[in-house]
């Protein structure tokens, strides 16, 4: 943006990440915990924070599956090296609604980006909760991991 008259302008950003890489460290489960394919079990919480100075930005966010960056569903592929199968990880949003994963992208509209609410001047948190979900049988037990990135939209 050019601004008549100014050679230059400050622009303060909408809201910065305070929580730019969350570990979330999952509980143990058995296998048997996972009763058929869609079953789930293991919810553990986990939030992304935000410092938004200016009040009434409006902030989107898209998770992207880092093993598989195509991905457009609800179950988050495991990374290589997991030993563990027929099993995934699903995302949920404050609702209880599990996120559909989206390119890595801030346009607005970004395919399955999501408003996760609008800012009040301030810190702001959005509530995360992680799960392990039983996409295929058997399930075979072993070690589970998986990466998610998100990027974040402002308007």
């Amino acid at each position: 943006m050019t601004l008549p008259g100014n050679d230059s302008y400050i622009r303060v950003p909408a809201c910065t990440v305070t929580t730019p890489s969350p570990n979330v460290p999952l509980g143990t489960i058995r296998a048997r915990a996972l009763t058929g394919i869609g079953s789930t079990t293991g919810e553990t919480p986990f939030p992304i924070t935000l410092n938004c100075p200016k009040t009434g930005s409006r902030v989107s966010i898209t998770l992207t599956d880092n093993a598989n960056p195509a991905n457009r569903s609800t179950a988050l592929s495991l990374k290589s090296g997991s030993t563990a199968s027929g099993v995934a990880l699903q995302v949920l949003n404050a609702e209880g609604t599990p996120v559909a994963f989206g390119p890595d992208s801030s346009a607005p509209g970004n395919t399955n980006q999501w408003l996760a609410g609008t800012s009040s001047g301030g810190p702001m948190t959005i509530p995360l909760t992680v799960r392990y979900l039983q996409t295929a049988n058997p399930v075979k037990a072993g070690t589970v991991n998986a990466v998610a990135t998100f990027t974040m939209s402002y308007q």
